[in-house]
């Protein structure tokens, strides 16, 4: 006669709730993989793709209703009326766009399932930046807040660059002295929005050396930077860049259809001058083509409103960048 411990038989899984409706309550057996799809530093103006694989752990096959983004800054592969098998999975691929700006970038993707009340969520993330990043990515100076701090400022490939000015300015550095230290790939360095008496720039624009990064735009929040949107625009700021003096360069700004015609565009601003050079309406976004020319005598740091004209409406778009010759590359002496 055996002297083993009885077993205990294997609980039974309780049966599932099953709605008025016919649906049974609760997520459908379905994995993702990967459960978040991150698609690490992106771009501006950039886009990332990527997939999900949908595995069916059920007993049963599953049936794709509706697959849904949560803005459209996402786009997917119709999947709808796919039907997954037991042990099989199907490929939901996603696409992110960047944003015009450095910021964190998140969207999720809703996936129904025939027979189930619950709808999956999937989730995307990724941060639209450029080569040089200064996390996280805005200076936030509302009512309450600290008028003074200080910023992370770094490359991310941690190569090693310049800071050249910081709104025209010489940069208050934090344990770095340029004149006899090395270049790094990370500083830090002071910011005071106190001596603005209550009227900061929309922007504390870093110059840098960095051909790819020549300049770093980081958003003022607070109560009188707010953009005011005549129109709906895709971002209400402009990054020239480095332009060379007396040379014009084109820049798109994007928007919601405005109604009516965007006629004229200019500069307020004495040291350039822009001008409208057409509009496009493309799957329902206007791209209004705007030229800007910096005098020729006049180099440094920029920042003033570029106005777009209506026939009955305008708006001022800040725009920023730093003016220098071609032949002055990295750092202005």
């Amino acid at each position: 006669m055996g002297t083993g411990a009885s077993q205990t038989p294997p609980a039974t899984p309780p049966a599932p709730v099953v709605n008025e409706d016919g649906t049974i309550e609760g997520l459908p057996p379905i994995e993702a993989e990967p459960a978040i799809l991150d698609f690490g530093f992106i771009p501006p103006r950039e886009s990332r793709k990527g997939a999900f694989k949908l595995w069916n752990r059920g007993e049963k096959p599953l049936t794709v209703l509706m697959v849904q983004p949560s803005c459209k800054c996402t786009t997917t592969t119709d999947l709808a009326d796919t039907v997954i098998k037991p042990g099989e999975f199907a490929e939901l691929e996603a696409e992110l766009d960047g944003a015009p700006l450095p910021s964190p970038r998140r969207a999720t993707i809703k996936v129904l399932i025939d027979g189930y009340s619950r709808v999956m969520e999937l989730e995307l993330k990724g941060e639209v930046a450029y080569p040089l990043r200064a996390p996280p990515g805005y200076l936030n100076i509302v009512r309450g807040q600290e008028q003074k701090g200080r910023l992370v400022v770094e490359s991310i490939d941690k190569k090693p660059f310049r800071i050249c000015q910081i709104q025209g300015a010489a940069p208050d550095f934090i344990g770095f002295d340029p004149s006899q230290d090395e270049p790094r790939a990370q500083y830090l360095v002071r910011w005071d929005m106190a001596q603005y008496d209550g009227k900061p720039p929309a922007y504390w624009v870093i110059e840098t050396d960095r051909a790819d990064c020549p300049v770093l735009p980081i958003r003022v929040r607070h109560e009188t930077t707010l953009p005011k949107p005549t129109f709906r625009l895709k971002e209400y700021s402009v990054n020239l860049g480095r332009v060379e003096p007396g040379k014009p360069v084109e820049v798109e700004i994007l928007m919601e259809d405005p109604g009516e015609a965007i006629i004229a565009a200019a500069a307020v601003s004495e040291h350039a001058r822009a001008e409208l050079v057409g509009t496009e309406m493309v799957e329902g976004t206007l791209h209004a083509k705007v030229r800007v020319t910096v005098r020729p005598e006049f180099q440094g740091f920029l920042i003033f409103p570029l106005t777009l004209y209506s026939a009955s409406k305008e708006m001022d778009i800040v725009t920023f960048g730093v003016s220098r010759p071609s032949s002055q590359p990295g750092c202005a002496p």
